[in-house]
């Protein structure tokens, strides 16, 4: 008997497939949803990996017509004829008489229609209805057919010269998407459907239908359990955001009904409108309310705000905007939840994918994994506690977000409150009125000349300003201050273009910049000499012209240019190390975040406007957003500056393995860019905690083994430098900071994935001896630099914006066991007199003592939890209860009995 051969098996396959669907003339509604949907894939991945090449081109380049042929069989009730049909057949000429269409056009669209499915014909001129054909009379069918067909179709036309156009960026800028050109309009597209009824109508059928047949978010979840225990009627239980008709509230009192609280349905005021006019059953008993959701949140303290398919009409920046609108809003037992997609990284359902790519053509939207959503949360302020998968179609998913940092009051006594007064205005955004603190004259006369009363005068006998300035002579004094120390101390041990030519031509150019520059000069001066940083007539000086500052950018970027976003981008950096200086750590993260979305827009959108003055100020905030993530557990870098994917083993790293870095600068970008990806990596894969190897995934340890090579890359390449600089030159310190941040970022790596407590419990600890050592010398030499300065004399401490040794040391210090680490680490952290950015090095040394002396209180009561155990083990549940940033911790442990 002769062997079967590869046709054998696929004509018995196809005899086997022909049976089957004989046999289930009733359709597969009887089937598990799980099994159909299997078997619907495995068709259709057979269907095209079996049709010949010439069929694959023909599908593709004539799928334009299945569109508007759908709606003629919608608009001529032809589908709802044969569906009406589907166990007795009609003829051609029966179907051209009811329908009113002529007989030879409609053989022709009965032979399309039956060609591609949407009708059967089991006989020669007998047609009849399909499953196909009843989906097209549903209300998603007669809706989404002629609201797709007239209203996203133009755009998606459009999208291809739209790329040309633009180079291929990505689609992220909402005034610029190719539904613009598409419809020829300058109406964004909420904008033009509400002002064509019929379409609009379409366009509410067809959000209430899209997802009929499959389940909703309360299929998965208690809602009562896990968000409404202990309501009463007063409670505001579930806010339904942008809401439209209502269907999720409704949902949620059916399925709830002795469930006690209101539930409030909002949307734009013509939406609202139209819900009062046409309830829909069921509204009974629900609230329905106006609400923009690019303002504030009106409703305090609700358990649930919901959000279905919002944050996918909008890209991130517009998303930031709208959940920072509701956080004011929430309290500690608020949530909000975000019904969306969460898309796989493989096998995206073909739903997903394609309406991900229909939102970014006519909304710059897109539909967003996993990471897209810990990215946008993070930097909206916010983390995820818990996602539910509800469908498998379309990766539906509840995302409870909760903020990162809850919203702190003032102090309650209004309306001097020590933090309004300090910070002079509540920023909620460069949008909003800004309010100066009025300058408070201080008492006594006190010349610009002097930090403060009593304090060193600054001697100076000719300017060394580069450009001539208008004004007053405080300012020429204080940008003199600047030239000549503050923007070294400032830079901190790196040499930095940016403190030292940059920011001085932008203070040129830019009248704004210098009125920022001013100010924190001023600040500065009076920070570094005065008894205490809260001392001196030169603080409330400062203040009022930060205020006139904050004022002159406000008025400046109401006329965008490019000009603008450098002036705003250098303000935000100043901006940031004001309020760092002050100790308001919350309003220098909100600038921050301000610069860093104002950055990528304009990267994403203007790349190839983007000029070296751009690259430079890259740099300054990739510095920044990575501090602002070590000061900060839960914070996920913002930038992305490498790739998982970089291949370690390429000949372009070999190269620069033997070359070695030019200078100094090159040593400490690429030591950030390495930073930046060693911290995506520890909060990408933070759930993996295991101490066992084979337990984690491969790419997982793929990943770190190539980060392990970088890193060895970089020590390689930086010994060049060590061998070209003199023992106590200025050059040295920034070797050994750059050490120093090499050495605690490679424990970091080495002591995760899996864990290894072995490198910060070691005791002795000779990698974190040598972090100490560095430390050391690094204040020794500092200390003699200091004594050099030509400005302002005995300088009290010091203030730079780049991490240097105070996050280091305090690292070891909460990770270490050795005790005699700890204890120096402490110690240089009182004797740096040193603030860093968001780190103040007296602050970290408070925290780190009250630990401690916790830890032998510990002891001394028998807990062997503290012997030999360092206090981030011994504190792990007071830590991770203080997330926000180590502020918090602070004002934890200062409450600390």
């Amino acid at each position: 008997m002769a062997a079967k051969t590869p046709s054998d098996d696929a004509l018995s396959l196809v005899g086997k497939l022909e049976e089957f669907l004989k046999g289930s003339t009733s359709g597969f509604d009887h089937l598990d949803g799980s099994v159909r949907r299997r078997l619907s894939e495995a068709t259709r991945k057979l269907s095209l990996a079996t049709e010949s090449t010439g069929d694959t081109v023909h599908r593709i380049v004539h799928s334009p017509l299945q569109l508007p042929l759908a709606l003629v069989g919608v608009e001529t009730r032809l589908f709802e004829m044969l569906a009406a049909r589907k166990q007795n057949a009609d003829t051609n000429a029966g179907l051209a008489q009811k329908t009113e269409v002529d007989p030879a056009l409609m053989k022709r669209l009965l032979r399309y229609y039956q060609a591609f499915g949407m009708i059967d014909q089991p006989e020669d001129d007998q047609y009849r209805g399909n499953n196909v054909t009843e989906a097209m009379i549903t209300l998603g069918g007669r809706a989404g057919v002629p609201f797709y067909l007239g209203t996203l179709t133009p755009a998606f036309n459009a999208l291809p010269q739209f790329l040309r156009d633009t180079k291929y960026a990505n689609l992220t800028d909402g005034a610029n998407c190719p539904w613009f050109p598409g419809h020829h309009t300058d109406e964004a597209p909420f904008d033009w459907v509400q002002k064509r009824p019929e379409m609009m109508q379409h366009f509410m059928s067809w959000m209430a239908s899209q997802r009929d047949g499959l389940p909703i978010f309360l299929e998965v979840v208690d809602f009562v359990k896990e968000f409404a225990q202990n309501s009463d009627d007063s409670t505001i239980v579930f806010v339904d955001i942008g809401g439209a008709m209502g269907h999720q509230s409704i949902a949620v009192r059916q399925r709830y009904p002795d469930l006690a609280g209101r539930i409030v349905l909002q949307d734009l005021p013509q939406v609202i409108e139209r819900v009062k006019a046409n309830p829909l059953p069921g509204f009974e008993g629900l609230e329905a309310q106006e609400y923009n959701f690019f303002t504030e949140q009106p409703l305090k303290g609700a358990r649930a705000y919901y959000l279905r398919n919002i944050l996918h009409d909008w890209p991130d920046h517009k998303c930031i905007e709208i959940l920072q609108n509701i956080k004011p809003a929430m309290t500690k037992a608020s949530r909000v939840l975000i019904d969306e997609m969460v898309l796989l990284e493989k096998g995206t359902p073909w739903r997903a994918a394609q309406l991900d790519l229909a939102m970014g053509t006519c909304f710059a939207a897109m539909e967003r994994s996993h990471a897209d959503w810990v990215a946008l949360l993070d930097k909206a302020g916010f983390k995820i506690e818990r996602i539910w998968k509800y469908t498998e179609q379309v990766d539906d998913c509840i995302i409870v977000a909760i903020p990162q940092k809850r919203h702190i009051k003032c102090d309650e006594t209004r309306p001097s409150c020590d933090k309004c007064t300090r910070a002079g205005w509540k920023c909620d955004g460069y949008a909003l009125s800004l309010q100066p603190r009025p300058s408070r004259k201080a008492g006594g006369k006190a010349t610009v000349a002097k930090a403060s009363s009593g304090g060193p005068e600054l001697s100076i006998t000719s300017y060394a300003i580069p450009f001539r300035i208008p004004g007053a002579q405080k300012d020429r004094q204080m940008l003199h201050y600047f030239c000549v120390q503050g923007s070294d101390d400032i830079a901190g041990y790196i040499h930095s273009e940016f403190w030292s030519n940059a920011i001085l031509q932008q203070s040129h150019q830019e009248p704004v910049v210098r009125q920022a520059l001013v100010a924190l000069s001023s600040l500065h001066l009076n920070y570094t000499t005065a008894d205490t940083p809260e001392d001196g007539s030169r603080r409330a000086e400062a203040l009022a012209l930060y205020g006139k500052a904050m004022r002159a950018l406000k008025k400046r970027i109401e006329t965008p240019t490019c000009a603008t976003t450098r002036a705003a981008l250098v303000c935000c950096i100043l901006f940031y190390c004001f309020e760092s200086t002050l100790g308001d750590l919350e309003a220098a993260m909100h600038h921050l975040t301000n610069g860093l979305n104002i950055l990528s827009h304009h990267l994403q959108n203007y790349r190839r406007e983007s000029s070296q003055d751009l690259t430079l100020l890259s740099g300054v905030f990739e510095r920044l957003d990575l501090q602002a993530t070590m000061f900060d557990d839960a914070r996920v870098p913002y930038l992305v500056l490498t790739s998982e994917k970089d291949d370690c083993q390429s000949a372009e790293n070999a190269r620069r393995e033997e070359e070695g870095f030019s200078q100094l600068e090159e040593a400490s970008d690429t030591l950030i860019k390495l930073q930046n990806r060693l911290f995506h990596f520890l909060a990408r894969n933070s759930t993996f905690k295991s101490p066992i190897k084979e337990s984690l995934p491969p790419l997982i340890l793929k990943e770190k083994n190539c980060m392990i090579k970088q890193f060895d890359t970089w020590r390689a390449r930086f010994s060049t430098l060590e061998h070209r600089t003199q023992p106590a030159d200025y050059a040295a310190l920034g070797n050994h900071i750059l050490l120093v941040h090499w050495q605690t970022s490679r424990m970091l790596l080495f002591s995760n994935f899996p864990t290894d407590e072995s490198v910060f419990g070691a005791s002795p600890n000779p990698a974190a001896n040598d972090v100490i050592d560095r430390a050391t010398t690094i204040l020794q030499l500092a200390e003699e630099l200091n004594k050099a300065s030509i400005a302002a004399k005995n300088p009290r401490r010091n203030f730079s914006f780049d991490t240097g040794i105070v996050a280091p040391l305090f690292l070891l210090a909460m990770k270490c066991s050795d005790e005699s680490v700890c204890n120096k680490a402490a110690e240089l952290l009182v004797s740096s007199r040193r603030r860093e950015g968001l780190y103040d090095g007296q602050m970290m040394a408070m925290i780190v003592n009250r630990f401690r002396t916790a830890m032998r209180q510990n002891e001394g009561h028998g807990n062997e939890r503290s012997i030999s155990k360092s206090i981030e083990y011994c504190f792990a549940n007071e830590i991770d209860g203080s997330r926000g940033g180590m502020n918090r911790l602070a004002d934890n442990v200062i409450q600390w009995k």
